[in-house]
């Protein structure tokens, strides 16, 4: 039998299973969860049947309702755009963007006449285009942008039966007829086709092609029914993992490479297949079967980052949604809580590597840390995030992360002046003393004010972004993909993973800020940061077309103006440029004030991207301020005798250090006697002798 016989009575077959099941629905008592599709007085979809998703933790809905019945389907996996192909005479080629708005871009892009209708099965996008192997040895492709056609030769010999899948800048594409079944790559550049050392080593009829989004080495092929993978740079073709129903043909393949999910068009059944184990079970079933359908990966819908599922059915592009890859599993260390080591503002931290699992690589992947210093090296005072990230052989990634807290649990140390001893002054029982104020030291003298300075945590934490404007300016994190309006490119973040990125589509101000509460007793204070500027305008001017650095009051008003661009600037700054300045004598008339380090930027004239990293604001003071707890101050009145001096300090920490010293005030001081002229000795007692012969000045009592 040859090919073009066995192609007819493939269609014919088809056509009969489909009428079969039509007649014969599964009974929807058996479906766990179901889910009703459209009425067919509103579609005419005559089909209807409870949809089920056999496997727990998926949700499925309905994205657009299609104006007709879809076959092809492919997606820019940058913009989450999906391309479907219609199965009428003339193939419409419509998007749909994520929304669910469904546009049509061309109403007769591929099929030839004579031809069944639904060729479009195994379509591609690639680069603004969307590509569809077509018969007579042809390859055509539309412009999504405007609809325009162009058509190539050279490859397979018919599209109805042939499989295409893109990587890169290639698109690979099966033979279609050809009965040597030869895998073709054509370069989406120079539009040249070629033959590749690839050959499947069976004579299959329907063919399709998917690629593998983190590998790109391997295709996954699917001929009849039956799955292989294929290893590009070797030619290696597998044998056969799995099979299903030559209705199933149309796949798509997981981002990992693990599972694929075939549709079966005519039974209305997704299967999932383990490319591992060949192991195959139903995902979803009781779909309005129909005939050429088709499904793939891409972003969902909602933004979220995660992939979804896409299929068609006679009338609607479904969406599920559900967890499809499976990373590697890895278990971090129990969050650090530590003391600081003596002398030192933070502590050796030694701690193991996470636990990383995956089912299918051995050995497993090693994790390699993204975030906080390494095992045994001295983590600061406070908290430090710890970030680990695994990759399998995939290309799948998990992450986690635990926190290194040191307690600074050192005392300061207070040193008092030596005791004191002086003498009482002229004419005063005490002595005026004066005394050096007590010196104090502390292992954490200087401190980093600002948090997520460095944006590592991927998001603006500690930060607080004010926008001002009829536009949509914003400061985003940038993690070198970040292409913003006008002329600037995506450049690469200043350190790390992210920097903070200004972008803006018309006239703004824009700022973002953090609050510093300023300790006292500053001894030291510097900002520092690095940027990016690019200023696409003919000069910076003040007020209109400026970045700036200031430093704010609590009420947000200007204290100092510590960096702006100024006219005469260089306009493209790349750098990155380190700046730093001192705010040691500024601060020190703030003391426990609360000031906000702002950046700003005033885009008023034309595009302007700065990007700004590493953001640090260190003070250096003393621990705090000395309470005396008991004597005299220096410079008062101590009196003779000993007056102990007692004062307590308290750090950052909390810790405390007193210390005592005493001030004895000696009386050195003679008395003084004032002698005023001789002294006569006079006899007061009167007739003491009783020669008056009496008791003349005398008084007698008698007890009665």
């Amino acid at each position: 039998m040859n090919k073009t016989t066995r192609l007819w009575l493939y269609v014919i077959t088809a056509l009969l299973t489909f009428q079969v099941q039509a007649q014969n629905l599964t009974d929807p008592s058996v479906y766990a969860s179901e889910y009703t599709i459209n009425d067919p007085s509103e579609n005419g979809n005559q089909n209807l049947m409870p949809i089920t998703i056999v496997e727990p933790g998926f949700a499925f809905s309905s994205l657009a309702t299609m104006p007709e019945v879809m076959a092809g389907m492919a997606i820019d996996q940058s913009t989450g755009t999906i391309y479907v192909a219609s199965q009428n005479t003339t193939s419409a080629l419509y998007s749909v963007t994520p929304d669910g708005t469904v546009t049509l871009i061309n109403g007769s892009w591929s099929v030839p006449p004579g031809f069944y209708p639904f060729v479009d099965t195994d379509i591609e996008y690639a680069n603004g285009f969307v590509f569809s192997q077509i018969s007579s040895n042809t390859l055509r492709e539309v412009n999504v942008s405007g609809g325009a056609i162009n058509s190539y030769t050279g490859d397979a010999l018919s599209g109805f039966e042939a499989g295409a899948a893109v990587i890169g800048n290639n698109l690979y594409t099966t033979d279609g007829l050809d009965p040597m079944n030869i895998v073709y790559v054509r370069d989406l550049t120079t539009l040249t086709a070629t033959p590749t050392s690839i050959t499947i080593p069976v004579f299959y009829g329907r063919e399709t092609l998917a690629s593998v989004a983190n590998n790109p080495d391997e295709l996954v092929y699917c001929g009849d029914g039956n799955f292989h993978t294929i290893e590009i740079s070797t030619g290696t073709v597998s044998p056969v993992i799995a099979s299903v129903p030559t209705s199933a043909s149309q796949f798509a393949v997981t981002p990992d490479g693990r599972n694929a999910y075939a549709y079966d068009q005519f039974l209305g059944i997704i299967r999932k297949i383990d490319l591992t184990t060949g192991v195959v079970t139903d995902f979803v079933t009781g779909i309005a079967p129909g005939a050429f359908q088709d499904l793939e990966f891409g972003p969902a819908s909602d933004g979220s980052g995660d992939i979804s599922l896409y299929f068609t059915d006679a009338t609607d592009l479904y969406e599920i949604t559900g967890t499809f890859v499976n990373p590697p599993t890895m278990v971090c260390p129990m969050d650090i809580v530590t003391t600081s080591s003596a002398g030192v503002c933070g502590a050796v931290v030694a701690f193991s590597p996470p636990l990383v699992v995956d089912i299918e690589d051995d050995p497993e992947p090693v994790p390699v840390q993204t975030m906080g210093p390494a095992s045994g090296s001295v983590f600061p005072v406070g908290v430090t995030v710890v970030e680990f990230t695994a990759t399998d052989s995939d290309g799948n990634t998990a992450t986690c992360s635990f926190t290194v807290t040191v307690e600074d649990v050192e005392d300061p140390t207070l040193t008092c002046p030596a005791d004191i001893t002086a003498g009482s002054d002229p004419g005063i029982c005490g002595a005026i003393v004066t005394y050096d104020a007590p010196v104090i030291a502390d292992n954490c003298p200087q401190q980093e004010y600002l948090s997520n300075g460095d944006f590592e945590t991927g998001d603006l934490t500690g930060w607080t972004p004010v926008v001002l404007g009829d536009f949509d300016p914003v400061f985003i994190l940038n993690d070198g993909t970040q292409d913003p309006d006008g002329p600037g490119a995506p450049m690469a973040p200043i350190g790390g993973t992210f920097d903070l990125l200004s972008a803006q589509d018309g006239p703004s101000f824009h700022m973002i800020s953090q609050p510093i509460l300023v300790p006292a007793n500053v001894t030291d204070a510097e900002v520092r940061w690095y940027d990016r500027i690019r200023n696409f305008f003919s000069d910076y001017v003040d007020g209109s077309q400026e970045f700036r650095v200031d430093l704010l009051d609590a009420a947000m008003v200007p204290i100092t103006e510590i960096y702006s661009t100024n006219p005469g600037d260089d306009l493209i700054q790349d750098g990155p440029n380190f700046r730093q300045f001192d705010l040691t004598t500024l601060l020190q008339g703030l003391e426990g004030q609360t000031v906000y380090l702002s950046f700003q930027q005033i885009t008023q004239l034309f595009y302007f991207n700065v990007n700004i990293d590493n953001v640090s604001f260190t003070i250096t003071s003393t621990p705090g301020s000395v309470v005396q707890t008991a004597g005299l101050p220096s410079g008062a009145e101590f009196p003779v005798g000993t007056t102990t001096n007692t004062f307590v300090v308290t750090d950052a920490g909390g810790n405390t250090a007193t210390c005592s010293f005493d001030v004895t005030v000696e009386d050195t001081e003679a008395p003084v006697i004032v002698c005023e002229g001789d002294f006569q000795s006079q006899d007061i007692m009167l007739n003491g002798s009783f020669e008056t012969g009496d008791l003349s000045d005398w008084t007698a009592v008698d007890n009665p």
